[in-house]
């Protein structure tokens, strides 16, 4: 902590120093000035108050009697909350239990004792961890009085190391840590180098499941890399459960553990290419026997532009046979997906100066694998949506040999997933917006910046008496034309939709009330309208329109849109006895 001195007291040292502050009276019956006495005694606070542990005393009932500034400063209360503070309002209770049993045994035995990784909570909440020794305070006749604690906050350390474990055990390569020849930690990845359980090898020595032949050069090259004189991993043979030996290439950093000198090391199972490094290589036959077994369409070209495998599954998508094109440069596989001769994908990983996002969009790069979408290639004779992915290639000293290319049709899934999309925010019968799609626009505009927002609400009249008398396809003919008669009058931008069996519902962004009503005045023109086109089935419905403004609920205008629409169908039926059969037979 800033400001600190770089100080480490013990607790009896602490204890020392509060004993010296207490007995303050007594040096001043021996000829000490009062003065003296406070001089004194502050320059023991101070020494307390500047280590950076805390120290603190309770009494037998667990209460705080006296603590440094570390304390306050790692609760987080004043000073005068934390006097006669029980330690149960800051350990935690799980904690609490083990907390009680070690302060009782120190009451009943004497002796001082360590309490380690107990859990207390601070005044925001937050939770710490801790480590203490604890010792009992007694009065001047020797009567136990309370306890005396110095505790070091190691949090950040047990994060710390949690963090170093959660990162060895996930490493893709092997670690562990030795001392005096012996494994004291070894990660999973490691362990299962030797084929065992991370138990079974921990308290081991770290020489018995070498090969024999590699001891001696394995302490040797360890040996050096530890005092600096090596700084290239070195490699020997281990032996697994199964009997097998198998290659580890290692490095060795010194460190300490647990206050120890000690090893850290690294290491991969390097077997497999040391198998590969005395195996031929596979047959370009053999690869290209894979290649043509894939089930996407997939080519590849080398690092000077020319064709060199091109798979059934590619022949069947462009219709090019692979005699017609293995060998062929100069983009000329390019013409069976545009027409002409041009740069592919797999052009833009053989070629790094070439613009990517010039030619194509929705350019993906993961690593050195790039994926795009691209929509009028040529598929089978006809324009589809082709899914790209390119990779480059590799040889056995990681030089860059060609790249390869595989493609995929999506046309049919794109389409269906339009369809979907449509499906999901539309009404089927009358192709409006559906319900869910109205409100999720309606908590959108009320985070949005087009207020003032107007809704209409239409309800279709006696909809229910035209189901009952002339069948549900008449009522859906009729629903459909409600929406042909919105259709003629709302704004591209407005938001219309069928929320229930005969209710309709629109958003007006950026239309205050006035506005609102003149386009409810159209809509009604535009009924008029069409129903002298169908004067033997005449349309009618009822109109509420509200606005909302910047910070009113949306809900709350359609509600009011609602109740003015209900208004004004009740009204129909009060003031013409109006119903849709003496409507329809007049």
């Amino acid at each position: 902590m800033k400001g600190k001195r770089d100080i480490e007291l013990s607790e009896c040292d602490v204890s020392a120093l509060r004993n010296s502050i207490l007995e303050g009276e007594e040096v001043a019956s021996c000829g000490e000035t009062a003065k003296e006495v406070q001089e004194r005694e502050a320059r023991y606070r101070f020494i307390i108050d500047d280590i950076e542990d805390c120290y603190l005393e309770v009494d037998l009932a667990g209460n705080l009697t006296f603590f440094n500034n570390a304390v306050y400063d790692m609760f987080g209360y004043s000073r005068d909350e934390l006097i006669g503070m029980n330690n149960r309002e800051y350990i935690t209770s799980e904690a609490a239990r083990g907390i009680y049993e070690i302060f009782n045994k120190i009451y009943l035995t004497g002796k001082s004792s360590d309490i380690t990784d107990y859990e207390v909570i601070t005044k925001d909440g937050s939770v710490k961890t801790l480590e203490t020794t604890a010792s009992l305070m007694r009065d001047q006749e020797g009567v136990p009085v309370g306890f005396r604690c110095l505790a070091r906050n190691v949090t950040d350390i047990r994060h710390a190391e949690k963090l170093y474990k959660n990162i060895a055990e996930k490493s893709f390569s092997g670690m562990y840590i030795t001392c005096k020849g012996k494994y004291q930690y070894i990660n999973s990845k490691a362990a299962s180098y030797f084929g065992c359980a991370q138990e079974g090898i921990v308290g081991t020595s770290t020489l018995h499941l070498v090969h024999p032949d590699d001891r001696a050069l394995l302490k040797k090259h360890a040996a050096e890399m530890l005092k600096g004189e090596r700084n290239t991993p070195y490699e020997f043979r281990i032996l697994n459960k199964d009997g097998d030996y198998r290659w580890i290439m290692e490095s060795a950093t010194p460190i300490r553990y647990g206050g120890k000198p000690a090893v850290l090391g690294n290491c991969i199972d390097i077997t497999d290419r040391k198998r590969a490094e005395n195996a031929s290589r596979e047959s370009e036959q053999r690869l290209s026997d894979i290649i043509n077994f894939l089930p996407d369409a997939t080519m590849i070209v080398d690092t000077n532009g020319r064709v060199t495998e091109w798979n059934h599954a590619m022949e069947e998508l462009t219709g090019v046979k692979a005699d017609d094109m293995i060998g062929k440069g100069d983009y000329a596989y390019a013409v069976p997906f545009f027409g002409e001769k041009r740069p592919l994908l797999v052009d833009y990983v053989l070629n790094p100066e070439l613009k990517i996002e010039q030619a194509y969009s929705n350019v993906n790069k993961e690593g050195e694998t790039i994926t795009v979408e691209v929509p009028g290639a040529r598929l089978k004779d006809k324009k589809g949506i082709a899914w790209i992915k390119v990779a480059p290639l590799f040889n056995a000293v990681g030089e860059t040999v060609g790249a390869i290319e595989t493609i995929h049709d999506i046309t049919e899934r794109k389409v269906a997933e339009k369809q979907l999309r449509y499906l999901s925010t539309h009404d089927s019968l009358t192709g409006l917006y559906n319900r869910a799609f109205f409100e999720e626009e309606m908590s959108r505009f009320e985070r949005g910046r087009t207020f003032p927002v107007s809704v209409v609400m239409l309800d279709v009249d006696d909809l229910k008496c035209v189901n009952d008398t002339r069948g549900h396809e008449t009522g859906d003919a009729l629903l459909k034309r409600v929406a042909q008669v919105l259709g003629t009058v709302f704004r591209a931008d407005d938001i219309v939709a069928r929320i229930g069996g005969d209710e309709f519902a629109v958003l007006l962004p950026a239309t205050d009330i006035s506005a609102a009503k003149e386009i409810v005045l159209r809509l009604r023109d535009s009924l008029i309208n069409h129903n002298k086109k169908h004067p033997y089935f005449p349309l009618s419905f009822s109109v509420g329109v509200a606005e909302g403004s910047k910070g009113d609920s949306l809900v709350n205008a359609q509600r009011r849109a609602d109740e003015f629409m209900y208004g004004e169908k009740l009204s129909k039926k009060k003031s013409e006895n109006w119903n849709f059969l003496s409507r329809s037979a007049g």
